[in-house]
C-alpha cells in the first residue's frame, strides 16, 4: 500500500468540529522499511473515514474522539487534547442503521 503521509500544524483555522469513533487501527510498513503509518478508521454519523498518521493517535479503538475534516485531510483531537492532522486515505457513506 502506498500512502502519503501528511502531518499538519494544528492551527487556528475556525473547523466545523464533529464527533466520531474509532473503529479500527492498522499499522502500516511501507516498502523502504524505514517508514511506519498508522491507519485510524473513524467513523462518523453519515461516512467512515480512513486516515494515515505518521505517529499513533493517544486514543484507543472504540473511543470517541473530536475532529474535522479539511479538504483532503483529517484533523483529530485525542485524548492528550492535541489536534493532529493526517491524509485522508478512503472515504465511505455509511448504511443507514434500522
Amino acid at each position: 500500500m502506498n500512502l502519503v503521509l501528511l502531518t499538519l500544524g494544528a492551527d487556528s483555522k475556525n473547523r466545523a468540529w464533529q464527533y466520531g469513533e474509532i473503529v479500527s487501527i492498522k499499522q502500516d510498513v511501507f516498502a523502504d522499511g524505514d517508514s511506519t503509518a498508522y491507519v485510524y478508521s473513524l467513523r462518523a454519523k453519515d461516512v467512515t473515514y480512513r486516515a494515515a498518521f505518521a505517529s499513533p493517535l493517544k486514543a484507543a479503538i472504540h473511543t470517541k474522539v473530536k475532529f474535522a475534516v479539511d479538504k483532503k485531510s483529517l484533523c483529530v483531537q485525542d485524548l492528550d487534547g492535541k489536534s493532529r492532522s493526517a491524509a485522508i486515505v478512503e472515504q465511505v457513506g455509511n448504511a443507514p442503521q434500522r
